[in-house]
């Protein structure tokens, strides 16, 4: 577990991870990609609003709102940037960092060895993807902290500490009233409590986590009821406005608001799953992502002479090598050291996150919960492999990242430099 003198290391960690993630952090200083639609949606919620973009849950873009009145209060006061942009972004670097620090605490907690949760940490905070992520208002991030905070309290409990029960069904919780496809996480969770723990004990968890996560869910949409009421009344006050997914006539107002959120559920349901609604040139099937084939570019802005990018681009030289330790994992059979059952745990949180996403095409970027996992499981492997293999191999990491970086944050690069960093022309 980690102590007092894990602090130094942790903050340097962080201090490492937050220079490629804020810097250029308000640039560009319009929305990017998704950012269309959740920074409106977060404002609704600081103004009282109805939900302006009700395809998904509303906790991540309630939590992105809390950061965004946080940022302009203190930009009010102090630092007078007048950037909308940094408040959007804020909640995406701060839990990008989170993530960070709970992967450091994670590996401590699975493999007891203070080299491995450094090289975890640290491996995670030059992954291309988790800084375009760290930088960009999207829910991804949010989830992502959620189901790491969950797969932690989910060891806790596999080694005996049943408190951590509850809170790993809180965080899932939370991802779940974020985005649905925590609940791929929470399969994973419980096959691991199945297979290392026992049946018994993955009935209970089945049963304490099925009742939280739903009573998390059900709390998070109390700011969304309260805004749909006063629409209500609203729409009442002045029948011109009505139309608006509206419950049977003479309906009391509580029906009326629930028939509302039903509705919206079936706005996620149906979104998701309607090709004419759901479609992006991006879009890529689940096993092409953990082979690095389909990127998604956020952002392009040509010029004559160079180009400006945001890329959400995979790892190549951590992807990659994972699927070889993923598969020493695979292949070691039954775990019989505790390492070895740290290890299946990893590829149990990992594996539901991808391959249940054979259900529905998606987007490279779906893969960031899974990247603490990988890292792990990385670290782990290197560290086994050699102090020197495993400073070598940081080394390198840190030389591509500083290579990608301008590609991840729109620094204006050369067309021929761009170019040169593409990975065949599926990448382009």
């Amino acid at each position: 577990m980690a102590e007092r003198r894990d602090i130094p290391i942790l903050l340097a960690i962080l201090l490492f991870a937050l220079l490629p993630r804020v810097w250029f952090l308000s640039y560009p200083a319009g929305p990017v990609f998704d950012e269309i639609h959740y920074p409106p949606a977060a404002a609704d919620d600081l103004a009282g609003l109805p939900d302006s973009n009700p395809v998904h849950p509303p906790l991540g873009k309630l939590v992105m709102a809390v950061g965004m009145e946080a940022w302009w209060g203190l930009d009010r006061y102090v630092l007078h940037t007048h950037s909308d942009a940094v408040a959007w972004r804020l909640g995406s670097l701060v839990l990008g960092l989170a993530t960070i620090a709970l992967t450091y605490v994670f590996a401590l907690a699975l493999f007891h060895n203070r080299r491995t949760a450094t090289l975890s940490a640290l491996l995670l905070s030059l992954d291309l993807l988790h800084i375009v992520q760290s930088r960009m208002a999207m829910l991804d991030m949010y989830e992502a902290f959620w189901i790491l905070l969950g797969l932690y309290g989910t060891w806790r409990y596999i080694e005996g500490d049943t408190r951590w029960l509850w809170w790993a069904s809180i965080a899932f919780g939370c991802g779940v009233a974020t985005k649905w496809s925590t609940m791929f996480a929470m399969v994973g969770a419980l096959a691991a409590v199945t297979l290392l723990k026992s049946p018994r004990q993955a009935c209970k968890a089945l049963g304490v986590g099925l009742l939280v996560t739903v009573a998390v869910y059900i709390l998070s949409y109390l700011p969304m009821a309260r805004a749909e009421s006063i629409e209500i009344a609203r729409e009442d006050a002045t029948p011109a406005l009505a139309g608006r997914l509206q419950a049977p006539v003479g309906a009391p107002n509580a029906v009326r608001v629930l028939y509302r959120i039903a509705a919206f559920h079936r706005l996620m349901w149906e979104f998701r799953h309607d090709p004419s609604q759901f479609w992006h040139p991006d879009l890529s099937p689940w096993w092409q992502w953990p082979l690095c084939i389909r990127p998604v570019w956020y952002l392009a802005m040509p010029k004559p002479a160079t180009v400006q990018c945001i890329i959400a681009l995979p790892t190549v030289w951590t992807w990659w090598p994972f699927l070889l330790v993923l598969a020493l994992v695979l292949g070691a059979g039954r775990p019989r050291s505790p390492d070895a059952r740290a290890r299946l745990f990893c590829v149990l949180g990992y594996v539901p996150q991808v391959v249940l996403w054979a259900l529905n095409p998606g987007f490279l970027f779906y893969m960031l919960p899974c990247l603490p996992l990988m890292y792990l499981l990385l670290g782990d492997q290197a560290c086994r492999l050699g102090r020197g293999f495993a400073a070598g191999y940081l080394a390198l990491c840190a030389v591509g990242t500083a290579l990608y970086w301008p590609l991840l944050v729109a620094w204006p690069v050369p067309h021929t430099y761009c170019q040169s960093l593409m990975l065949g022309r599926w990448w382009m």
